[in-house]
């Protein structure tokens, strides 16, 4: 078991198992609670596709928010539309969205009502499905389906590939719970991450101030300096010497 599992694992040990489970009879899935269903996404969800938008009408700073695949954990649109708007293809903050080329990315968008371009789609919760609970459950089967699927190029998803996902379905209530749940432990583990990178951002600082003082000062801090004449480098010992580049290797 991985530090990674492990640490998992042993978070975990603090909820009590349900009473019962079943095998799913879905491979990505396995064992689920007695009382869950299994569901097929387009069964509690609208797909709606995302439309090829002239790029003729695209515009940094007029019309309407235009989200692309490169927009999808973003919270705004890199560009904007400007021509006929189809009308059938708004999203609206808190809608799940997914990429459907290269490694198919899910979602929530976090923006403003937009509109969805093309090779993406929006998955539109019935009352029956929480919207962050279906954001929570998608990367799973998606990456088994990415995995599965054969391009020599960039892979290509379709939402008849998405509506087919097979899921296990428990009651609203309890989508609720799950969704409020990860919701409060993922952003603590975000937080605990955005410290980490921080850290590691001063680490690296200081690492290349280490090389730089070596190979610019020297080792011996007291040693008497000179101006080395060269803006970059200011002073340096006064025992060192400054030579073109040129002269001492060969390009």
């Amino acid at each position: 078991m991985s530090v990674r599992e492990s640490e998992l694992s042993t978070g975990l040990q603090r909820f009590e198992p349900y009473p019962e489970y079943r095998d799913s009879a879905v491979e990505w899935l396995g064992r689920i609670p007695t009382h869950w269903e299994i569901a097929r996404i387009k069964e509690h969800a609208r797909i709606v596709n995302g439309f090829p938008f002239d790029s003729q009408h695209f515009d940094r700073d007029e019309g309407v928010p235009l989200v692309r695949i490169r927009d999808l954990y973003s919270g705004s649109a890199e560009v904007n539309y400007t021509g006929p708007v189809t009308e059938d293809v708004w999203i609206v903050p808190g809608d799940v969205i997914v990429g459907m080329d290269g490694d198919f990315n899910v979602s929530r968008w976090k923006g403003p009502r937009a509109l969805l371009n093309q090779r993406m789609c929006c998955l539109k919760a019935r009352s029956s499905l929480e919207p962050r609970f279906m954001a929570y459950l998608l990367p799973a089967p998606l990456r088994v389906i990415n995995d599965l699927t054969y391009s020599t190029t960039v892979k290509h998803l379709s939402s008849a590939d998405i509506g087919r996902i097979r899921f296990g379905l428990c009651p609203a209530t309890e989508q609720t719970a799950i969704a409020n749940f990860l919701d409060r432990e993922t952003a603590r583990i975000d937080v605990l991450m955005a410290k980490k990178e921080r850290l590691i951002e001063l680490l690296q600082e200081k690492r290349q101030a280490l090389i730089t003082r070596a190979v610019t000062k020297g080792l011996a801090p007291t040693v008497p300096m000179k101006d080395s004449r060269v803006k970059w480098l200011g002073e340096i010992p006064i025992h060192w010497e400054v030579w073109p580049t040129k002269f001492i290797a060969r390009l």
